[in-house]
């Protein structure tokens, strides 16, 4: 690396932890009122307080990181054009788009590092949160962030719309894809023919399997049967049990593209929520480096070399991307259009608009 380089990383380095403190700071402290409000509401221990804002932080640093990027490549910009550092590195033969690759390179580092933690953290803080939020604080009755209570699956049989099956179960365990406290009712002619009972049904083959099945007949001499499996007409996917009560950013990237791929094979309209979160992921932390192309050439403007107005130009720059990203994602979830247009058409825009910045600075 050369030594112009490690020059502009330090540069940029210091105002981006400053931007990220400080807009860490501000989020906390909306998110703290917040907080503080549900524990005094149900007068719930105080250290919850704490323990919900640490579990807060890898949701509030995913969209932060880029924010304090666009922030950092602005101040530091300005102090360097302001300062004629970026004449006197042009001067010695280096081109803009030179220049710029130290910017892009720690723009690509912080969005992985937002990558990362989208992926692997967030999910997990999120469950955890709500886990402290509903069954520590509220009190809520269920306190296992893997169950999903009150499951109803319904199926035909034999393709006949008045001979079907109803399936009731207290909970489903996604971490070992088992429905637990099973009843199932077996219609025919829109009349109830039998009840089965099973501690567990399992999904098996394509169907759902019941395991140590009782029956009761209520149109039989042979009023009750008991068997050790029974296979079920009953064919919706484990991973579909929770895709309608389950929050797709509690979701790891392997659960969501699972559901993703379920909903679709189906044919379910709902697959759009799921398929515009999936490429939502990658999205949002890539807005590091977008922000990084745009940022530069802006700052270079040596009537916005002072930190105030590079502050007010980040905030309307993020306020303009925020709110395409916000109209973009609600068309894409509801089916409107493709979820990867509306994950990443802010993010396209941005790409545009930083060329022809960067163009424009270059000719300068």
């Amino acid at each position: 690396m050369k030594l112009i380089d490690k020059y502009l990383f330090r540069e940029l380095l210091g105002p981006f932890v400053f931007a990220v403190a400080a807009f860490v700071a501000v989020s906390i402290g909306a998110a703290f009122f917040v907080i503080a409000d549900l524990i005094s509401k149900y007068n719930a221990p105080w250290y919850f307080a704490g323990q919900l804002i640490l579990l807060r932080l890898p949701m509030i640093l995913v969209p932060v990181i880029p924010m304090s990027m666009l922030l950092a490549t602005l101040l530091t910009f300005g102090k360097l054009s302001s300062n004629s550092e970026i004449t006197a590195m042009k001067s010695g033969g280096m081109s803009f788009q030179r220049i710029m690759l130290p910017v892009i390179a720690l723009g690509i580092i912080v969005s992985l590092v937002s990558f990362a933690t989208s992926q692997f953290v967030t999910p997990w803080s999120s469950k955890q949160y709500d886990y402290i939020e509903k069954a520590l604080i509220k009190k809520e009755k269920t306190a296992n962030v893997s169950l999903t209570d009150n499951v109803v699956l319904k199926g035909s049989i034999d393709g006949n719309k008045n001979n079907y099956m109803v399936l009731y179960a207290k909970n489903y365990n996604s971490n070992d894809r088992t429905l637990h406290g099973v009843t199932v009712e077996e219609f025919s002619e829109n009349k109830l023919l039998r009840v089965m009972a099973s501690e567990t049904a399992n999904y098996v083959g394509g169907n759902w399997q019941l395991k140590h099945c009782n029956i009761y007949n209520l149109n039989s001499k042979n009023a009750f049967d008991k068997k050790e499996f029974v296979n079920l007409p009953l064919t919706k996917k484990p991973e579909l049990v929770v895709a309608d009560q389950k929050d797709p950013e509690q979701m790891e990237l392997s659960e969501l593209k699972a559901v993703y791929d379920a909903l679709k094979t189906e044919g379910s309209p709902d697959y759009s929520k799921f398929e515009t979160e999936l490429f939502n992921r990658s999205a949002i932390p890539f807005a590091g480096v977008i922000f990084a192309i745009i940022g530069a050439p802006l700052g270079m403007q040596s009537n916005r070399s002072s930190s105030s107005v590079g502050l007010g130009i980040s905030l309307v720059v993020i306020l303009l991307y925020y709110a395409i990203y916000s109209f973009m994602l609600t068309l894409g979830r509801g089916g409107v259009i493709n979820g990867f247009i509306a994950a990443w058409s802010p993010n396209i825009i941005g790409m545009l608009f930083g060329a022809i910045l960067i163009f424009r600075a270059r000719k300068k």
